[in-house]
């Protein structure tokens, strides 16, 4: 044995803990993460715990830096480990903006970190995008509640939803979620209770949307799943990772709660092609189902169509699938649905809203590589050569037998091939695509020319 691990594996315990340097932070909060380093029985388990406890440390998003040090202890075996955190600032401002699907949204956000020494944030978050979503939110976090190795959080909030360019609907959504979190993130359980109202400020909506509108109580337990073995989240060229999600809403004797079941999953697998190039392939599903005798709500159903994470690109954003013709303006002469869907793919203009489905699928292949022209490298940007598929259907169709709506769902699907130019970040990529659409439906959407999106990481 050589001399370096003979003085690691010579016996020597921790004799006391010394904290310094706290000024809000509660001492106990420290000393909950130093209780593996007091077991250690050698100046290699020493090592090993003192690594862990300063990431744990740092985890608690409190702290600017933390320095960790031995001193002698009162005997020949013995050591002293002193501890000095560095807290961070009590206030913290946040801006930035973001893009999902067609819309782009400015964020800004004030936090109160650890005002109460309990490894607390406090923050007052708001959003609002170009096209009318606004959200204003008050969330309280805390980890490691109770000294469980997980994150709660609960949020007040108040959404305010624009869907009138395609469904003719706006949400307003009021009240609060209460969510536990794992440690790693893996697994997430919810809770939310809230007041939602369906409008239409355009007076435009169809008839099938106007029969959604109202007031209803939404109270809803929602599980979430997340893992993933990607090399690289911006670009990834190997691996796989899986998102599901399973929502039941109806909690309660209120009868004007909303009651269904809801479950997705996605998933994406990437492997390595050449040296700069790989194939993915993604996928989505779900099911939506109403209990208590209820129908299903817009607001809640799934939605195909555009680039967005269920996107089915060369259809419009969300105009894939069932579809009701809007009410005219006082100037405009009725038309049609298929008339509608004529007009729509010539002028862009909406003339019909997308009532989306209670069954969906979407799946996308793609080959991804880098562009030849080196500052198109520098800057990120790379190709992609894709091919897309998806369905979507009712299932409380009304003049259609089960049957035939399975059937169509699995047998009749849309599809459409492309290529196009894509910007990969860690959460997301923003696509520029060419698409010729191979099927589809009577009451689909189609977007000519070249489309435009962003689609958040699955």
């Amino acid at each position: 044995m050589s001399f370096k691990e003979d003085v690691m594996k010579r016996s020597i315990t921790v004799e006391n803990v010394v904290i310094t340097g706290l000024r809000r932070t509660k001492e106990e909060i420290v000393m909950r993460e130093l209780a593996d380093l007091k077991r250690s029985g050698t100046l290699e388990e020493i090592k090993d715990s003192v690594l862990r406890v300063h990431a744990n440390l740092m985890a608690l998003d409190i702290f600017e830096a933390v320095d960790i040090s031995l001193d002698n202890g009162s005997s020949t075996d013995g050591c002293t480990v002193v501890v000095r955190p560095y807290e961070t600032n009590l206030l913290g401002f946040h801006s930035g903006t973001y893009v999902q699907g067609t819309e782009g949204t400015v964020e800004a956000s004030l936090h109160l970190h650890n005002p109460i020494g309990h490894a607390e944030q406090i923050t007052f978050g708001l959003e609002y995008g170009t096209q009318r979503t606004n959200l204003a939110s008050l969330t309280y976090t805390i980890p490691k509640p109770l000294g469980y190795r997980m994150i709660a959080d609960v949020r007040l909030q108040q959404l305010v939803t624009d869907r009138e360019s395609w469904s003719s609907y706006a949400e307003r959504l009021r009240g609060g979620i209460a969510t536990i979190t794992s440690e790693t993130g893996r697994h997430a359980l919810s809770y939310e209770l809230g007041w939602r109202r369906l409008s239409d400020p355009s007076r435009r909506a169809s008839r099938s949307t106007i029969n959604q509108l109202g007031d209803q109580i939404k109270s809803a337990f929602k599980y979430n799943f997340m893992t993933s073995t990607m090399d690289d989240m911006t670009f990834p060229r190997n691996g796989w990772n899986l998102r599901a999600s399973s929502e039941v809403a109806g909690v309660g004797l209120d009868s004007n709660l909303i009651r269904f079941t809801k479950h997705q999953v996605s998933g994406q697998v990437a492997f390595p092609v050449g040296e700069d190039s790989a194939f993915h392939v993604e996928g989505t599903a779900g099911f939506l189902l109403p209990w208590g005798g209820q129908c299903t709500s817009v607001s809640d159903r799934f939605f195909l169509g555009g680039v967005c994470p269920e996107g089915l690109r060369g259809f419009n954003l969300k105009g894939v699938g069932p579809a009701d013709g809007r009410r005219p303006h006082r100037n405009l002469e009725a038309t049609t649905t298929r008339g509608a869907q004529e007009s729509t793919a010539t002028s862009g203009v909406r003339t019909v809203d997308s009532l989306g489905g209670d069954l969906s699928w979407s799946l996308l292949a793609a080959l991804r590589f880098n562009l030849p022209n080196e500052a198109l490298q520098a800057a990120g940007l790379r190709g992609q050569i894709f091919l897309n598929a998806g369905n979507l259907a009712r299932l409380q169709a009304p003049t259609r037998p089960m049957r035939d709506v399975l059937s169509n769902f699995i047998g009749n699907f849309r599809c459409s091939m492309g290529v196009g130019v894509i910007w990969p970040t860690a959460i997301g990529r923003l696509e520029i695509n060419m698409a010729q659409v191979l099927r589809r439906q009577a009451t689909d959407q189609i977007r000519g020319g070249i489309q435009f999106g962003f689609t958040t990481t699955i």
